[in-house]
């Protein structure tokens, strides 16, 4: 439990030097796994060099349990120490038990019903948060070591994004509440200041878009797609729009401008991809040998600030 004593030391030192780094009040949250389906602990090095590469790559990761998921910015976050723990006799002495828990009460301001959905996930995992000061200072969990800074760790029990309708007098958004773990100690809270992270401002940064596919039609030639978010009407999702032809890979990390054909198991050239005038998202992609009817094809997009994992799952099959 954390604020258990030490036989070790009575007390510590109490001198703070001039100009120690303020801890301001936080503006937005990055969720971040714990531990990776390889086993390794998320966690940024002393020796990694923090510039707009290195945050840009955590986000677009193609591993889903190493990416870091940026929330919106947030509202009214407010944070809350419970009382602690103590244990009563009847000479009317107390004993420490254990220190309270540290609770998170936050706004996602303008923000609906799907977004809240897409939050209630993390529910279901172990995972933490490095939340972002209003400087653009990135702070996380040292678990009392030098050289790395862990993601602070969620009860992920707690964990409760809760959507708020509009009214005639408030916008809607999401209440966003949650716990830390019951063993988190203060004292461990670390802080990278806004000047040692160059060439981004992690108060911009965005999590990524999940893109939808429908399949249109599919010839031994040609595949027309609609490509669209989770968002907008909902006979009319807000499209993916822009994607060009070099967008196209046989396998993420693989060939551009290609369709991988998983019957035959080759990659495909592609000859063209446009994407029509009246409807946007809608693609015809045009192979440049022609297949054999039957073939079910795979259709990869890459583009950073997106995932098309749905989209690489829809295959088409070719009449």
């Amino acid at each position: 439990m954390a604020g258990a004593c030490s036989c070790d030391v009575s007390f510590n030192n109490t001198g703070v030097p001039n100009c120690v780094p303020a801890y301001l009040v936080w503006k937005k949250f990055i969720v971040v796994p714990l531990v990776a389906n390889d086993g390794t602990d998320n966690k940024i090095l002393s020796s990694d060099t923090l510039n707009s590469a290195f945050f840009t790559a955590l986000i677009n990761h193609a591993d889903a349990s190493k990416r870091w998921y940026p929330l919106p910015n947030m509202k009214n976050i407010e944070s809350t120490k419970a009382e602690n723990i103590t244990e009563t006799f009847n000479d009317q002495s107390v004993i420490f038990v254990a220190e309270g828990v540290r609770g998170i009460n936050a706004l996602l301001v303008g923000h609906g019903a799907t977004l809240a959905g897409q939050l209630k996930a993390a529910r279901c995992s172990q995972f933490g948060v490095y939340p972002i000061d209003g400087n653009g200072s990135l702070y996380g969990y040292t678990n009392n070591e030098t050289g790395a800074l862990y993601p602070i760790p969620i009860d992920n029990n707690t964990w409760a994004p809760v959507w708020q309708m509009a009214s005639d007098t408030t916008v809607q958004k999401i209440q966003l509440t949650f716990q830390f773990d019951a063993n988190l100690q203060d004292e461990y809270i670390a802080q990278i200041v806004n000047s040692d992270i160059t060439g981004i401002n992690l108060l911009s940064t965005s999590g990524l878009v999940d893109i939808l596919s429908t399949d249109v039609s599919g010839s031994v030639t040609t595949i027309v797609i609609d490509m669209y978010n989770r968002y907008g009407s909902n006979f009319n999702k807000l499209p993916m729009e822009g994607l060009v032809i070099t967008d196209f890979y046989d396998v993420a990390g693989g060939a551009a401008s290609k369709v991988y054909d998983t019957t035959s198991s080759t990659a495909l050239a592609l000859t063209s991809v446009t994407e029509s005038t009246t409807i946007p998202g809608r693609y015809t992609l045009v192979m440049t040998v022609s297949q054999t009817i039957g073939d079910v094809i795979r259709i990869t997009p890459v583009k950073t600030g997106y995932d098309f994992t749905a989209v690489i799952a829809n295959t088409v099959t070719l009449a």
